[in-house]
C-alpha cells in the first residue's frame, strides 16, 4: 500500500480527539510527530490526497517546519511535485494572513533554487509562469546564486547512499538520470535568457542601508557573509574566485554538445573558481580548493566526452592552448592529471565497474596522449598522478577500474620510486593511507617494487614501509613479503625505533566488516594473536635474539613496550567486556 506506514493510531492524549484522513481504500492515515504523512504525499505529487489532508488540517499545512528539508514548499520543489507545489502556491497566494505570518521569502531557500538543484524542468517552468510570488530566470537568491549556477552545479551530485546499498538500484541509471534532466533544464534556462557566464561569488555584503530587508533577513545575511569571507579567506592580497560557474558545474558530467554549446556562447575557457567537494584523498579537507579550471573538474569527474570538448575547442578558437591549460594548477599544484587519479569520492566507486573502468581509462588516455609529461608530475606535497591513485583508491586495490588505471600509468612511464615532500614513495603510500580493516595486497607491492619503490627508504621520520606495516597488526603478510624481498630488520627511525617498537606500540582496531554494516571489535585474546604472528614473522627474518631489548632514543625497549601495551589492551577489555559489534560507518568497498 501507498501510505501503509502511516495506519497506526499514536498514543493520544487523554484530551485529544483522533485525527485522520482516509486513503482510497478507506483505511484511516494518521499524521506523525514529523509531519511525515504530508512530507509523502508531497514526494508522491499526490494532489488528491494533499487536498483531503488540508480539508482536515487546515492552513496549517503550509506552514514551515524546524529543518528547510521538510519545509512543504521545499519537499514538492525539491521532488519535482509540480501539481502539489502549484496547489500549496495558490493556497498561499490566496490568504494574506499565512503570507505574512509565514512567508516564503524568510524560509532560508529559494523554491525557483531548490528545484533547478534537483533539477526538475517541468516544475521550473510552473514557477517561472507563476503570477504571484513571481520568480525571474536570472534573480540570485539568498546565497548570492542563480536558476543556471544551481542547474549547472546539480551535475555534481553524488548518488544517494540508499541507493548505493541497494542492489536492486543501478546507481549509473540514476546519474544518466540525472544528467539527462539538468541538460533539458540547463538548455531551457539558455533559451529564457540565462547567461553561460554567470558565476556565484558568494553572499554578498549585507546593506544595513537598505529598508526593504527585515532584521531577520539582515542578521541571516550577516552571518552568511561572515561565514563565506572566513571559509574561502577573501583578503585584499587574496582576490575572491567564484564558488562556481556554469562551465564548470556542467563540465562534470555534462555531454560534449552541451560543453560545446556553452563555449560557443561564451564561457569562459580560461576562468578559475574555488571547489568545495570530494576529490580523493583531499576530501578530508575543511578548506575550499582554488584556481580550479575547467579542465580540473572534467578530469575529477572522469568525464571524457566534457573534456575533449574542452581540448578541441581550444583547437578550433585559437583562445588558449589546450597543453598549457593541461599543466594548469590549482592551490596545492595540482594538475587535471592528479584529478582525475583521486577521484570524486567513493560513491563514485560503488557504481558499475564497467561504466567507471571505461571512463577512468578514457580520461587518462586524453590526459597522457595530449600531455606526456605529466605522468610523474608532482604537486606541491610532492605527490605524482600514481600517489593520488594510490591514496584516494587504497579500498580499489584488485577491482577493474584501479587496476586499469594503475597498469596505463606505469605502461606511460609513472615511477614508483619518486620521493614526496615528507620522503614517501609508493610503498609509504600504500601503507599509510590502506584502510586498517584491509589486508595490502602482496601482488601491488611486488609491482610498486619492481617499478623502482625503494624498500628501505626512510621517511622525513625515518620510518621504512617495513616500519609502517608493523604499526598495523593486520599486516603480517605485507610485513612478511617486505622482508623477503630485502627490507631491513634492523633500521631504525628518529626516534630510535625498530620495527619491533613499531609493532610493540601499535593498534588493532575495529574493522571486521560483516555485509558491510556492521564491525567486530577485537577481543584482547585476538589482540595477542595477532601481535605475536606479526612478532614471529619479525623474528624469523631477524635470526637474533637481541632485538626485543634493544632500546629506542627514550630507553624503551619492545618487551617493555608490549608489557605496557597489553597492560592497556586488558584495561580497555575490562571496561568493555561485551563491546563486540556495532554500525560500521564505512562501506567495506568504499574507497
Amino acid at each position: 500500500m501507498e501510505y501503509a506506514g502511516f495506519q497506526n493510531y499514536p498514543d493520544p492524549s487523554p484530551w485529544s480527539e483522533e485525527t485522520y484522513i482516509k486513503d482510497n481504500d478507506g483505511n484511516k492515515l494518521y499524521e506523525t510527530e514529523w509531519c511525515e504523512l504530508k512530507i509523502r504525499i508531497l514526494e508522491r505529487n499526490d494532489i488528491a490526497m494533499l487536498k483531503r489532508y488540508m480539508t482536515v488540517y487546515g492552513i496549517g499545512t503550509l506552514a514551515p517546519a524546524d529543518s528547510q528539508t521538510s519545509d512543504p514548499f521545499w519537499v514538492a520543489a525539491a521532488n519535482g511535485s509540480t501539481d502539489t507545489l502549484r496547489f500549496l502556491l495558490e493556497k498561499y497566494v490566496s490568504d494574506p494572513v499565512h503570507q505574512k505570518e509565514w512567508p516564503l521569502e524568510v524560509r532560508g531557500f529559494s523554491l525557483l533554487s531548490v528545484t533547478c538543484s534537483h533539477p526538475h524542468v517541468e516544475t521550473v517552468k510552473c514557477l517561472l509562469d507563476s503570477r504571484m510570488p513571481v520568480w525571474k530566470v536570472n534573480e540570485r537568491d539568498l546565497h548570492g546564486r542563480t536558476a543556471l549556477l544551481n542547474a549547472a552545479e546539480s551535475l555534481f551530485s553524488e548518488v544517494p547512499s540508499k541507493s548505493l546499498r541497494d542492489p536492486e538500484v543501478d546507481g549509473y541509471q540514476w546519474i544518466e538520470e540525472r544528467v539527462n534532466a539538468a541538460e533539458e533544464l540547463i538548455l531551457f534556462l539558455l533559451e529564457k535568457g540565462s547567461s553561460v557566464q554567470e558565476a556565484d561569488f558568494g553572499p554578498q555584503p549585507p546593506d544595513e542601508k537598505n529598508q526593504g530587508q527585515s532584521r531577520k533577513e539582515l542578521e541571516r545575511a550577516i552571518v552568511s557573509w561572515t561565514s563565506f569571507v572566513l571559509s574561502c579567506g577573501v583578503t585584499d592580497e587574496q582576490p575572491q574566485q567564484p564558488i562556481g560557474t556554469v562551465l564548470g558545474g556542467v563540465v562534470s558530467r555534462g555531454g560534449y554538445s552541451l560543453v560545446k554549446r556553452l563555449l560557443d556562447d561564451g564561457a569562459n575557457i580560461l576562468a578559475r573558481q574555488r571547489y568545495i567537494g570530494h576529490i580523493g584523498r583531499l576530501s578530508k579537507s575543511s578548506n575550499s580548493i582554488t584556481g580550479v579550471t575547467a579542465f580540473h573538474l572534467t578530469s575529477l569527474f572522469w568525464n571524457a566526452n566534457g573534456l575533449k570538448a574542452l581540448i578541441d575547442y581550444c583547437g578550433e578558437s585559437g583562445v588558449s592552448n589546450a597543453k598549457e591549460l593541461l599543466r594548469s594548477c590549482d592551490d596545492g599544484g595540482r594538475w587535471p592529471i592528479h584529478w582525475a587519479t583521486a577521484g570524486p569520492g567513493s560513491s563514485e566507486c560503488e557504481l558499475l565497474e564497467n561504466n567507471i573502468s571505461d571512463r577512468l581509462e578514457a580520461t587518462l588516455r586524453l590526459l597522457l596522449s595530449n600531455s606526456p609529461e605529466s605522468v610523474n608530475v608532482q604537486d606541491k606535497e610532492g605527490y605524482t598522478p600514481l600517489y593520488h591513485l594510490l591514496a584516494s583508491h587504497a579500498s580499489c586495490v584488485r577491482r577493474k577500474h584501479f587496476d586499469i588505471a594503475l597498469k596505463h600509468l606505469l605502461e606511460n612511464g609513472a615511477k614508483t620510486g619518486i620521493l614526496t615532500v615528507q620522503n614517501y614513495n609508493a610503498l609509504h603510500i600504500v601503507s599509510l593511507y590502506r584502510p586498517e580493516h584491509k589486508l595490502i595486497d602482496n601482488s601491488l607491492l611486488d609491482i610498486l617494487a619492481k617499478h623502482g619503490a625503494d624498500i628501505n627508504q626512510p621517511d622525513k621520520d625515518g620510518n621504512t614501509p617495513l616500519h609502517l606495516m608493523a604499526s598495523n597488526l593486520r599486516q603480517s603478510e605485507a610485513a612478511k613479503f617486505l622482508l623477503g624481498q630485502g627490507a631491513s630488520i634492523s633500521s631504525t627511525n628518529t626516534k630510535g625505533d625498530t620495527a619491533y617498537h613499531q609493532l610493540m606500540q601499535s593498534s588493532f582496531l575495529p574493522g571486521q566488516t560483516i555485509d558491510h554494516r556492521r564491525y567486530i571489535t577485537p577481543t584482547f585474546e585476538e589482540k595477542i594473536k595477532a601481535q605475536d604472528e606479526m612478532l614471529s614473522v619479525l623474528q624469523e627474518a631477524a635470526h637474533r635474539d637481541d632485538m626485543m631489548d634493544q632500546p629506542n632514543a627514550a630507553g624503551r625497549t619492545p618487551r617493555q613496550l608490549r608489557s605496557e601495551t597489553r597492560s592497556k589492551w586488558q584495561i580497555m577489555g575490562a571496561r568493555h567486556p561485551l563491546r563486540r559489534g556495532g554500525r560500521w560507518n564505512h562501506q567495506d568497498k568504499a574507497s
